[in-house]
């Protein structure tokens, strides 16, 4: 048994398949790279095969998938192949520290933790993001640890529960993440069937199963944003799958039994998440009227506030503003403060839903 399985998914990669060799300069050897081709109409799959063969030595899997599934689909085909103790999906066309592997693997071998995460680095053309872990986020998932997370998570405060599991340093990309394979076979832990989001969903099933998750706070990873990305292509088939994402991450928490008690942080994060997509779509008003319009819909689904008035006059007036900032405090104190950045949210959108008729 290997001790890592690197699962990586392609689709038309010819363009950077030569980066492929950059795996090799891992000071952890002890991995198998799986590379699953998803129906490709490009020469990929006779550039893996030659690759494949460059590398006699080199325990390299390959794999074409009989349709196309998009990378969710293509990364749970990649884990059926694996069979390494730990197990990371990386892209193909991103670079990698060379003792990401050792460093992530070392640090699952001397805890009990499930998953561990690592900091990166996103470059986007000029620009460059450092994405490293909030001492807050820290701290919590000290706790988490300490309390087991996953069969325990119910016994801790929502305070807790809400800054581990709906935390936006706690980045949802699988690729700078390295998981037990066995607790994702335990769990039955994949990646949802959608065109966007399935790695949030897939993130927040492991978050809410996982008894334990460590963090490495140093960059280990670099992410290439591309012009004509998945992550940047929207478009209309882009709304529906943004709702599926959020009514699985919904159902998830409804299935837990802790949706009730952090439905303050789950509203903020329905509302943030909305709005952090409607300014990504700032070009094309027709895709930003329609995410309004199924915005209105998922809120009468699922029982929640669409308009400011309904928010309470605590939440209106920022009262959190009157509460020192002590530890007795503070679950109040960010409960008021998340009620009135939702109130803020819906005021936006009330005014956009009214420009829009």
């Amino acid at each position: 048994m290997p001790k890592v399985s690197v699962i990586i998914p392609l689709y038309n990669a010819s363009p950077y398949l030569a980066e492929l060799k950059q795996v090799w300069e891992q000071t952890l050897n002890d991995f198998e790279l799986i590379l699953v081709d998803d129906c490709s109409t490009d020469n990929t799959w006779e550039q893996l095969q030659r690759f494949k063969s460059d590398y006699p030595e080199r325990t390299i899997i390959l794999a074409r998938n009989e349709r196309n599934l998009g990378p969710g689909g293509t990364r749970n085909h990649g884990l059926t192949l694996s069979s390494g103790q730990y197990v990371i999906f990386l892209d193909g066309d991103d670079r990698y520290e060379p003792t990401m592997l050792e460093k992530m693997a070392a640090k699952l071998d001397e805890t009990c933790a499930d998953v561990v995460c690592g900091g990166f680095m996103e470059h986007d053309q000029d620009r460059t993001e450092l994405r490293l872990f909030s001492p807050r986020l820290i701290k919590q998932l000290g706790i988490y640890n300490s309390k087991g997370g996953g069969s325990a998570l119910t016994e801790l405060s929502p305070f807790t529960i809400e800054q581990v599991l709906i935390h936006p340093s706690l980045f949802p990309a699988p690729w700078n993440k390295m998981i037990r394979r066995s607790f994702l076979s335990e769990h039955n832990i994949t990646f949802p069937s959608m065109s966007f989001g399935e790695d949030r969903c897939w993130s927040e099933h492991m978050v809410l199963k996982a008894h334990a998750i460590e963090v490495i706070n140093e960059v280990l990873y670099h992410y290439q944003l591309r012009p004509g990305s998945i992550s940047k292509a929207q478009n209309e088939r882009f709304v529906a799958a943004f709702f599926a994402q959020l009514d699985y991450a919904y159902q998830l928490l409804q299935a837990a039994n802790i949706l009730e008690r952090i439905n303050t942080a789950w509203q903020f994060h329905y509302w943030d998440t909305l709005f952090s997509q409607f300014n990504r779509i700032n070009q094309q008003p027709e895709v930003q009227l329609k995410l309004l319009q199924a915005a209105c819909a998922f809120c009468q689904e699922h029982k929640m506030a669409d308009s400011s008035d309904s928010m309470p006059l605590a939440a209106r007036l920022g009262l959190y503003r009157l509460l020192p900032q002590v530890a007795a405090l503070l679950p109040l104190r960010s409960k008021l403060k998340q009620q009135h950045r939702i109130y803020r949210h819906l005021k936006r959108f009330n005014r956009l839903l009214r420009v829009s008729d």
